[in-house]
């Protein structure tokens, strides 16, 4: 499933429909590039939604509220990440309008001594509690594994995930996504809480990549399903303020949405 990067909104009512409810480098190791933390994004809109997000001291994501824009701005979903000692703790989804008591969804993370992810336990589908692991080269995911499933990542030399695996149990493993981009810089490296999604529908390229995608294909058996391109403009530090995203699928007309992102700039 290919997921436009500016539309999580979306895509956190339609799990809550489904009940589901990230450097030392080796050699041989795709590179990791730094966060750059010159703008932190505070803003995301299209035609029928916004997003406000929220940052910590450390400039990571730690807080998106999402928004109807067709329903009187109605407050649909909430995600907190919840750090201690600057390693991720938790994962709080609320949806509904609700803020606080007891979340529709919890993540509970692992980490490692240098706070990488190791595990992450939640209902992600039909409120059975799983758990999924991940597995690193340096600090990139390479599989995100739960259950019978498991998703593979491949990496550019740019520290950008180029292409995404899919395999169920001893069936043979399928390409479904390649990803190509430009060269500036991603606002979404530290919204950790997307990786719940991750775990379920494998695309975690908006988190982990450290450029913006330019091109996508997405993949039924060997053949391409639907391809998107993404046209942007940027602020004078790279970051992107708007984005134009058109989807094409055989047999449908293009599919565009339009995009615009607002920044807190150094």
């Amino acid at each position: 499933m290919n997921l436009s990067p500016f539309s999580y909104c979306r895509i956190f009512a339609f799990l809550f429909l489904l009940t589901i409810t990230f450097s030392c480098k080796k050699d041989d190791e795709p590179i990791t590039p730094a966060v750059n933390n010159d703008c932190l994004v505070t803003r995301e809109e299209d035609a029928e939604d916004y997003v406000l997000l929220e940052h910590n001291a450390d400039g990571k994501i730690i807080k998106t509220a999402s928004y109807d824009k067709t329903k009187s701005n109605a407050l649909e979903s909430t995600l907190f990440t919840d750090y201690v000692d600057g390693k991720v703790e938790k994962i709080r989804i609320f949806y509904n309008g609700k803020t606080s008591g007891t979340p529709d969804i919890t993540a509970m993370a692992t980490t490692d001594a240098s706070g990488k992810i190791q595990t992450l336990t939640a209902p992600f589908l039909g409120g059975v509690s799983s758990t999924a692991t991940f597995t690193y080269s340096g600090n990139n995911i390479t599989k995100i594994t739960r259950n019978d499933t498991q998703f593979r990542y491949e990496y550019n030399g740019n520290g950008n995930l180029t292409k995404i695996f899919y395999k169920i149990g001893s069936q043979a493993e399928e390409l479904v996504t390649e990803y190509t981009y430009d060269d500036k810089p991603n606002p979404h490296r530290t919204y950790v809480a997307l990786l719940v999604f991750g775990v379920v529908f494998g695309d975690i390229a908006d988190v982990v990549s450290a450029n913006n995608p330019i091109s996508s294909k997405s993949y039924d058996g060997n053949t391409v399903s639907s391809t998107s391109t993404y046209v942007y403009t940027y602020n004078d530090k790279g970051f992107p303020l708007t984005v134009k995203q058109t989807i094409s699928e055989s047999g449908s007309a293009d599919e565009v949405i339009n995009f615009s992102l607002q920044y807190t700039c150094k």
